[in-house]
């Protein structure tokens, strides 16, 4: 915690977006991220203005429910209220999996948002496999302690095979 001149909290943010641009590693076999510029001061137009075209599942994202989900709703129409707000970082690099044992210490019912940190960094252009997935017992902690999000920056909660992608609707039940 972080104290101003007046002893009063000061917070801080965290900002766990990832640079988007053709440089982005996508899913294997999924969309590349592409941009065009469509109108450029340079040719004569008044602005300069470019089209994206990628994946939904590209860099920084949320997975709506509709994403593992028939008829589940988007992630446009997911409660801003949940995305941004307290959070906790943890600190998982170097692990394979993301396991219970990291709330060990932690009072997940007092968290509201846990993050976490898998990579030193991460490298554009390169899917990283393997990365470290949510395991269905830290979902089920966290589904079952309320924490209204749960988030990291591998490319999935499930592993890479997963058909029954248990850990995202473990997730979205909490």
């Amino acid at each position: 915690m972080l104290l101003g001149s007046e002893g009063a909290r000061i917070r801080r943010i965290h900002d766990i977006t990832q640079p988007l641009d053709e440089r982005t590693a996508v899913w294997p076999g999924d969309r590349e991220v592409s941009m065009e510029w469509t109108m450029r001061r340079e040719r004569g137009d008044s602005v300069n203005v470019a089209a994206l075209c990628m994946s939904a599942h590209a860099g920084t994202h949320m997975d709506g429910p509709l994403h593992f989900e028939d008829g589940g709703a988007t992630a446009a129409d997911v409660p801003l209220e949940k995305l941004i707000g307290r959070a906790r970082v943890i600190d998982a690099r170097g692990r394979d999996a993301l396991d219970v044992d990291l709330l060990e210490g932690i009072d997940a019912g007092a968290e509201e948002r846990l993050l976490f940190r898998c990579f030193e960094r991460v490298v554009p252009g390169r899917f990283p496999d393997p990365f470290p997935a949510v395991t269905p017992a830290l979902a089920r902690a966290c589904a079952d302690a309320g924490v209204k999000l749960v988030a990291t920056e591998s490319p999935s909660v499930d592993t890479f095979d997963s058909k029954t992608l248990e850990s995202h609707r473990l997730l979205q039940a909490g």
